[in-house]
């Protein structure tokens, strides 16, 4: 994440949001809200700096100071006022040496508040992490302000001292073997004419499906998996049949908030697992229980010693004379599924037509050269690559292939024949080009 952020300024690593207030709201009552939630948790007050010799420290603040922003509308439709806030406080970089990682402000409106927009740096927390923030707001105690309870989940100042633990290193060490073993199964570049990361901006496209949640179901009640599982799946056939590599390596974002006393914790938990899934000449259904055994190891080894990751990774590029991109990333992002599944794909002809697809530019994008992020919503897809040919087609085939794959009882009549490249069309996930 430190890398991410640090390397590009990147609106889209701040999370950032507005709300309306109920009109009695005071100016007073959510600076006590926002001075609560910074003394609850140490995330929130913790800075970034340098020590003499280069290496970077977590300082974390046993007290300090910071300011609420009001903003007067002068007549404006503070609606739209607080969409200009809130596009400001979300790209203003944070400076992590000297500023706080959270920002607020509150628009007023003939004396009345209207809104509230935050901003909270991704260093400091995450989805998850923001709705653990806002539920804690209900235990603060409205007359003496003081907390109701104490805080019960790992703050990072407790996790950094149970990482040094030596079991805590065992599993990270664990994790790291994890990562060599396959590593050296692995070609180390994704696609095979060897392009590199190009320069410029990145194009985003959003496409939207109902066929795709329509299929996912009835995979996922068919094979007995979760819809995660089938989606990881599809990617992974899309993927070397758009790059013409296989086995498919993929990052897998892990929120490590099943892990003991993490769970309800205000900060960023989340780490990359790998996963390389082989899908040569086999059917989908096969496909299926291999992305589920390879992503349940990948989630028992994302908890690791992050530098020394690296250092593992530029070693044995080394050892093998090339660099390794490790660059296609799959993020799902969506609420667990339902406790029941169900479905038999009667539904999808009628589906399909709902497709949509629309073209953004969003500029400062992160430079990955192929990152997929699954959504409820408002997009259930969210696909970066590096040029729109070869790589779209290839990757738009992830939604026809789930879609095809219900057709068979026992989903098997996709086949990979040898990782070699394929076509195949009506991707539901979305898809971010570099320029030329």
């Amino acid at each position: 994440m430190w890398k991410n952020i640090h390397r590009h300024a990147n609106p889209q690593l701040t999370l950032a949001g507005v709300a309306p207030l109920p009109r009695d709201t005071t100016v007073g009552s959510v600076a006590a809200g926002f001075g609560f939630l910074l003394g609850r948790h140490q995330s929130l007050r913790t800075r970034i700096r340098a020590d003499e010799t280069g290496r970077l420290q977590q300082v974390v603040a046993e007290r300090g100071e910071t300011h609420l922003e009001i903003v007067d509308t002068d007549g404006t439709d503070p609606a739209e006022v607080a969409e200009f806030v809130h596009v400001r406080l979300r790209e203003t970089r944070f400076d992590f040496a000297q500023d706080w990682p959270v920002r607020m402000a509150v628009l007023r409106d003939k004396g009345i508040l209207t809104h509230i927009v935050t901003a909270c740096s991704h260093l400091a927390i995450d989805g998850i992490g923001i709705n653990v923030l806002m539920a804690d707001l209900a235990n603060r105690d409205p007359d003496t302000g003081l907390a109701k309870c104490p805080v019960t989940a790992l703050q990072p100042l407790d996790q950094a001292r149970r990482q040094s633990l030596p079991g805590q290193r065992r599993q990270s060490d664990a994790a790291l073997r994890y990562w060599e073993r396959m590593l050296r199964t692995a070609p180390a570049q994704r696609f095979a004419d060897g392009s590199g990361r190009p320069d410029g901006g990145i194009v985003v496209a959003h496409f939207s499906s109902p066929a795709t949640w329509a299929a996912l179901r009835t995979l996922a009640a068919r094979h007995q998996v979760s819809t995660s599982t089938v989606l990881l799946a599809g990617y992974a056939v899309a993927l070397a049949k758009a790059t013409g590599r296989n086995p498919s390596v993929v990052q897998v974002l892990v929120g490590n908030r099943f892990r003991p006393g993490l769970t309800e914790s205000v900060s960023t938990l989340s780490q990359a697992g790998l996963c390389v899934i082989n899908v040569a000449d086999i059917g989908f259904g096969e496909v299926i229980k291999r992305a589920w055994q390879a992503s349940t190891n990948a989630y028992k080894h994302a908890y690791y010693d992050s530098i020394r990751r690296d250092e593992l990774i530029e070693s044995l590029g080394r050892e093998r004379g090339e660099q390794f991109d490790l660059s296609c990333i799959f993020n799902d992002l969506r609420a667990p599924d339902p406790e029941t599944l169900d479905g038999d794909g009667r539904d999808l002809p009628a589906l399909v037509s709902d497709s949509r697809l629309d073209w953004l530019d969003i500029p400062n994008a992160p430079d990955e050269r192929l990152f997929v992020g699954f959504t409820d919503q408002p997009y259930p897809g969210l696909a970066a690559a590096p040029c729109g040919g070869l790589r779209y087609r290839g990757l738009t085939g992830c939604a026809e292939l789930l879609r095809s794959a219900t057709a068979e009882p026992c989903g098997t009549s996709v086949v990979v024949p040898g990782g070699g490249r394929g076509r195949i069309s009506g991707m539901t996930t979305t898809v971010r080009t570099w320029r030329r």
